[in-house]
């Protein structure tokens, strides 16, 4: 009988394993904002990941993978909303512009969304970010491109180093499944932790074993 892949097994012949963790985190934002009401709750990761991911083997590093907001990713842009908003700040609220004020609240959301990765370093969490890409079909918006290549790269590269047993990828995107099965070619033991919605079912069947998400996570939320 082949091995229950959602059971949580995290020991193997008597040895603990060196463990790595990899979260797709335009993945699990989005998963996370559908689940709860907003605003988005942030989480315990390392809570999260010692006492349900990995339990007996060794956390190595957690690597949390995402964007960096719009303003943050065109320097000139950046330069431009600087200017703008030194100019507005000179000016009484009844005074400013729509333009202005929308201004205003997109830059305050790229700052929250920098504090919250700021957040996360200080947690000891290696956060890695990849510029947004301007989007040719819709002037003057972004779309996210290359996070998974990123991702990937990252996990492919440590598993031929030799720097991790287990790695652990919190995704649903079936465009994994591919360095999922390299990986486990390595001899490298490959967990998936995700949702039950947005998840791939290619993805779970790659994988070595998995770990649903909705069970546990309520446990780990940061409650303000």
């Amino acid at each position: 009988m082949g091995r229950d892949k959602t059971l949580p097994i995290f020991y193997y012949g008597g040895k603990t394993m060196r463990a790595m963790i990899f979260i797709d985190g335009g993945y699990f934002f989005s998963a996370l904002r559908d689940r709860f009401e907003r605003p988005t709750p942030d989480i315990k990761y390392q809570e999260l990941a010692e006492k349900e991911l990995l339990k007996n083997d060794t956390l190595i590093r957690i690597y949390y993978y995402n964007a960096l907001p719009p303003v943050y990713s065109d320097q000139e842009k950046y330069n431009k909303i600087q200017k703008l908003l030194w100019q507005i700040s000179l000016k009484k609220p009844s005074q400013k512009t729509e333009e202005e004020i929308k201004a205003e609240e997109q830059f305050r959301k790229d700052n929250k969304q920098m504090n919250f990765y700021d957040s996360l370093r200080y947690r000891g969490i290696e956060v890695k970010l990849v510029k947004l890409k301007r989007d040719p079909d819709l002037p003057g918006r972004y779309k996210q491109k290359g996070v998974d290549i990123y991702l990937a790269s990252d996990m492919l590269s440590l598993a031929y180093k030799n720097a991790y047993d287990i790695a652990v990828l919190i995704s649903g995107d079936v465009d994994y499944v591919k360095v999922v099965e390299e990986i486990k070619s390595l001899g490298k033991i490959v967990a998936v932790a995700s949702f039950k919605y947005g998840r791939s079912d290619d993805l779970i069947k790659s994988c070595d074993r998995h770990i649903r998400l909705d069970d546990i996570i309520d446990n780990y939320v940061i409650r303000k």
